[in-house]
């Protein structure tokens, strides 16, 4: 699985971007991430298509490929899954060291 991320907005108006390829983590890492991401109903994100409200908010752009399934979803922080949070958190975590 591959799953990219742009994060952007927030007080500075950063944009942070970071992707990886779940098989080429440790074996336990890439499959709790696949199993969050795949929680996930990122179509169903994207068909609300959440934009944040109010200055300084996190706006969360996100797209999965996962064999022949491909999905993509801009989101804005407070409408962000508990489950997708945690593979986002984890994956801008590997991103920063």
């Amino acid at each position: 699985m591959r799953l990219a991320l742009k994060r952007s907005g927030g007080i500075a108006g950063l944009t942070l971007r970071a992707e990886v390829e779940t098989e080429e983590l440790p074996e336990e890492e890439g499959r709790e991430l696949r199993e969050l991401v795949r929680r996930t109903n990122i179509e169903g994100l994207a068909e609300r298509g959440s934009r944040p409200r109010g200055a300084d908010r996190y706006q969360y752009d996100v797209a999965v490929e996962d064999g022949d399934h491909r999905a993509r979803a801009v989101v804005s922080g407070e409408h962000v899954p508990p489950e997708l949070r945690s593979a986002l958190d984890r994956l801008l975590q590997r991103q920063l060291g």
